[in-house]
């Protein structure tokens, strides 16, 4: 078993698949190995894998003879494949701050002091770029206004503040993460929800650990918060599948009813209003 895996999906990655490989290799804490399962790449993605699988042997590529798994899926099959203690996940497109391992594991390490046989995880804040990692915001946090409910573990379900390349979980938050149930949005919310289900620890470490590129292509990314009104009508055909998703899953992991979940959904919105209030 591993002390720590970090696994990492590729798909179309060559642009900034460098950067990413070099600031894992360029990490203050180096008692890792990572994982890597690419989606079926049509450009250079595998070449420059196997020339840092050269370099490095702590680096291994799985193979997969189903193609176009997706984020998600992909990322939940590599997190079957192995068996480490602690597991984190990386975006092919990010670039990871040289501590970010071990501020995170050293956190990590201290809620299970305290929590010592729960599942567990850690996330951080994340600082929001351009492609060229020029910074748009020091915090996404603040960008999104997830300042306002990141620690709120009622709240977590209607809206989920944990950002899966900034996570760190233990094995018995694994453990808890299978099944994975086919309307979860992502891994990192399902995960999340999982852990909470069965009355686990999410910890949030108020520094960011990673420049967080937006480039256009992102699966997900960085939505700074917009209250006006043509925006929300805008978005309100999307917004409202996208509650219906989320409901189902909140239903089926931590229970909430319809009135329960429309209670923490007004509860969020009221906190993330009086957050931008406050601090305007």
């Amino acid at each position: 078993m591993d002390n720590l895996a970090i696994l990492l999906a590729t798909y179309n990655s060559e642009k900034f698949l460098r950067q990413q490989l070099d600031s894992l290799l360029n990490q203050s804490y180096t008692d890792w190995k990572l994982y890597i399962r690419d989606d079926g790449s049509k450009d250079k993605t595998l070449e420059i894998v196997n020339e840092y699988i050269q370099r490095d042997d702590r680096l291994y590529l799985l193979h997969d003879e189903v193609k176009g798994r997706g984020a998600k899926n992909s990322f939940l099959w590599l997190l079957e494949q192995t068996d480490s203690s602690y597991t984190m996940f990386c975006d092919h497109d990010d670039v990871w701050f040289p501590e970010k391992i071990e501020v995170t594991l050293k956190h990590m390490l201290e809620m299970e002091q305290i929590y010592p046989t729960f599942p567990v995880v850690v996330h951080t804040d994340l600082e929001v770029t351009d492609p060229e990692l020029k910074t748009i915001s020091p915090s996404f946090w603040e960008y999104t206004r997830l300042n306002a409910i990141v620690n709120n573990m009622r709240i977590i379900p209607v809206n989920n503040v944990v950002t899966g390349c900034t996570m760190l979980i233990n094995k018995k938050a694994k453990e808890v993460s299978f099944p994975v149930h086919p309307d979860a949005l992502m891994h990192d919310s399902w995960i999340t929800l999982r852990v909470l289900s069965n009355k686990g620890i999410v910890s949030a470490l108020p520094r960011a650990t990673i420049f967080y590129r937006q480039h256009g292509a992102n699966t997900l990314g960085a939505i700074k918060y917009n209250n006006s009104l043509s925006h929300r009508l805008a978005n309100l055909k999307r917004s409202v599948a996208l509650n219906i998703q989320i409901y189902r899953i909140a239903n089926f992991t931590v229970g909430y009813n319809i009135f329960k979940y429309l209670k923490y959904k007004v509860l969020c919105l009221h906190a993330i209003m009086n957050y931008t209030r406050t601090n305007s």
